[in-house]
């Protein structure tokens, strides 16, 4: 009972002094939703690139070039395919060029990698040298339709021409500016023979050991140079998605030097400047007969209750800014290629840890001022303090 009466103190207090709760409060939330914004973005974009390494290969062989990864010979498919533990094994050619003026990714498949993309295709795959599937984004910048009376061709090799069969729907941001073919169109667009991306592996068995080293082995064996070869494992890419998503250095810089500097008035005014009725408030309430820790507590209540407000101001702005102006200013900063205004839909994702993060922060702006302040001026005489 004594802990609610506390809180209904302290919600009062607030209310009696609307300037100073208003104050703090969007001081708070000015320094908070930017940075929920931020992780938000970085959450989605993280998950949808999560979900593209499930849905991914095994194991991504390569050509180690300089410890790098180079264009491997086609001649060592055969070795590869039959290796024990592998079900599948097909190729890839990835790489980018500019349509007209916007970067575009170039993707070339393999017949059956062709195929398994028509539930996402609207129109039809490629059956046919010189047929592409381009990204709605292309589509909508630069008025490609699917069909035999539409072509076109792109600047890095004019002599190459496309006809678009079909677009791929918008699952994600990564599918909206890309144009995909047959892997020998994509060997000839840039002028590559007999070489590819990568060699994409499958186990036989999810459950199978590990076999990257055993695929060195078998490869020596069968007399290709295996240990020439780079081996990526879907476990390794994903380590290192994660990383990459978890240590976004200059964005979230940024945003705590912002947090910082706007977190001055905060603390300013959490802390007690320029509130002289704070003395004779602490100093009634001790003549009245208040301990030490009541007074601190009621002050942590109040503080927790302009942090709560402060957190759902800042998520509903995040939320404003990240679906409802599609992350316009901040999205840049996560894929450098959308600009400034993004024209693709730029994903978020809002977890719970978020908030709690959040939480945990405005706290931390508040309560170290606000409870310094109380538990200096309640140790100092009632008398004193009311003068």
């Amino acid at each position: 009972m004594r802990h609610k009466n506390l809180l209904f103190t302290a919600l009062g207090d607030l209310i009696r002094r609307p300037v100073r709760s208003i104050v703090v409060t969007l001081c708070l939330a000015t320094i908070l939703f930017p940075l929920v914004t931020a992780l938000a973005i970085s959450q989605g974009l993280r998950f949808q690139a999560e979900i593209s390494i499930k849905e991914g290969a095994d194991f991504y062989v390569s050509k180690d070039l300089f410890g790098g990864e180079g264009p491997i010979s086609l001649s060592y498919l055969k070795e590869v395919s039959g290796l024990e533990g592998i079900s599948r094994a097909t190729v890839r050619v990835v790489g980018r060029t500019y349509f007209v003026d916007r970067l575009v990714a170039v993707v070339g498949l393999d017949r059956e990698g062709l195929l398994a993309l028509k539930p996402i295709v609207k129109g039809d795959v490629p059956k046919a040298r010189g047929e592409v599937v381009v990204g709605p984004g292309i589509a909508d910048e630069f008025g490609i339709k699917p069909g035999p009376g539409m072509r076109f061709t792109v600047a890095q090799n004019n002599r190459k021409v496309f006809t678009p069969t079909g677009t791929l729907h918008l699952s994600s941001l990564w599918s909206s500016y890309v144009i995909i073919m047959h892997y020998e169109d994509a060997n000839e667009f840039f002028r590559l023979k007999g070489v590819v991306t990568q060699f994409l592996l499958y186990k036989s068995s999810p459950s199978s050991p590990p076999l990257k080293n055993s695929i060195t082995e078998q490869m020596n064996k069968r007399g290709a140079p295996g240990s020439s070869l780079l081996i990526g494992t879907r476990d390794h890419i994903q380590e290192i998605l994660l990383k990459g998503y978890s240590h976004k250095g200059g964005i979230y810089t940024v945003l705590f030097v912002i947090g910082a500097a706007l977190a001055i008035p905060a603390f300013l005014v959490t802390s007690g400047f320029g509130l002289r009725e704070l003395d004779r408030e602490i100093g009634l309430l001790k003549a009245m007969g208040w301990r030490t820790s009541e007074i601190l507590e009621k002050v942590f209540l109040e503080n927790l209750l302009i942090s709560l407000a402060a957190v759902s101001i800042s998520i509903i702005l995040s939320m404003a800014w990240a679906k409802g102006l599609n992350g316009i200013l901040i999205g840049q900063f996560f894929v450098a290629e959308i600009g400034v205004i993004p024209e693709v839909e730029i994903p978020s994702r809002y977890l719970p840890s978020h908030g709690l993060f959040c939480l945990a922060f405005a706290l931390g702006v508040t309560l170290l001022g606000g409870l310094l302040t109380a538990w200096h001026k309640a140790n100092i005489p009632p008398s004193e303090l009311m003068r």
